[in-house]
């Protein structure tokens, strides 16, 4: 347990299994030395936000993050260098989709990105109860990922 967070909405493992990635919602991703169980938080070295995820998944030495809590909603890829501690660059997978309502979780399957485009929480009320009439059908799109 860590008093580091605050809403944890991911988790993924580096190839090895040494480290894991916390996708903490209002904080931004974390990485956990399974090993020394060092606990660092990533830093955001561009003008994109790393806050907001609510999907996290590891490919190929980068992060996969699926992000409903900015604007606009999008996925992002986060490379991360050699040793796996910085985030060295983002580049945008989509954003903005018309799909998009509140875009979460995925998968990852031979190379090809899998995920919601649009939750059920635009179909709480104010007081949580969930509005059947609200539902919308489950949109998942995809993406190719190199």
């Amino acid at each position: 347990t860590s008093e580091e967070f605050w809403n944890i909405h991911g988790i993924a493992f580096s190839d090895d299994d040494h480290i894991l990635f916390i996708a903490d919602y209002i904080k931004g991703p974390y990485r956990l030395n399974t090993l020394s169980m060092e606990l660092t938080q990533f830093q955001s070295e561009n003008e994109l936000s790393l806050k907001g995820i609510d999907g996290l998944l590891y490919f190929n030495n980068s992060l996969v993050a699926i992000q409903n809590g900015v604007r606009p909603n999008r996925v992002t890829r986060y490379e991360l260098d050699q040793q796996q501690m910085r985030i060295i660059s983002a580049t945008i997978i989509d954003k903005a989709h018309p799909s998009f309502n509140e875009p979460t979780m995925g998968c990852i399957y031979k190379n090809k990105l899998y995920y919601i485009a649009n939750s059920a929480w635009g179909a709480y009320d104010e007081n949580h109860a969930l509005k059947p009439e609200l539902i919308k059908d489950v949109v998942v799109l995809t993406a190719e990922l190199k």
